[in-house]
């Protein structure tokens, strides 16, 4: 699965207020990097995804192999207390992180390569048509205007 896929989709779980189950299964390993590893762990078994997701159970079927390098990936995000700042690769923030409401017609950046936004016409920002509850800021620097307050 490509990796934009499958962080959307963890970003999504870690908050879903629907699905009880969830499960990974296909013929080839579904789990093949060490990113995908941390947002796994974000999705399923973050304290934000404890804290808000309906989710019960998880199967994570053929699974071949773990490496080292995965389950420390994997364990980063679950011992970080600041799990979003481990998987964007971004430094702590001046401005204490938070849920916000995005209001409608508000621009989001949403690709970030080693903790940088990437700005450039592949990547355009995307404007929110509504509302958009539980949106979590974060590394917020308190001078930039990412985050209006």
């Amino acid at each position: 699965m490509m990796m934009a896929k499958f962080s959307a989709i963890m970003s999504a779980m870690a908050i879903n207020q629907t699905a009880k189950k969830f499960s990974i299964r296909s013929e080839k390993r579904a789990i093949t990097r060490a990113d995908q590893w941390k947002w796994l762990a974000y999705g399923l078994f973050s304290k934000r995804a404890r804290a808000y997701s309906a989710l019960e159970s998880a199967a994570l079927n053929q699974i071949d192999a773990l490496s080292d390098v995965d389950m420390e990936a994997f364990l980063s995000v679950l011992n970080s207390d600041h799990p979003e700042e481990v998987l964007c690769g971004t430094s702590a923030g001046v401005v204490a992180e938070r849920n916000a409401t995005l209001k409608r017609g508000s621009s989001i950046r949403w690709h970030f390569s080693h903790g940088e936004a990437v700005v450039n016409d592949r990547f355009k920002l995307i404007k929110a048509t509504s509302a958009i509850r539980c949106v979590r800021t974060f590394s917020d620097d308190g001078e930039s205007d990412w985050v209006a307050r």
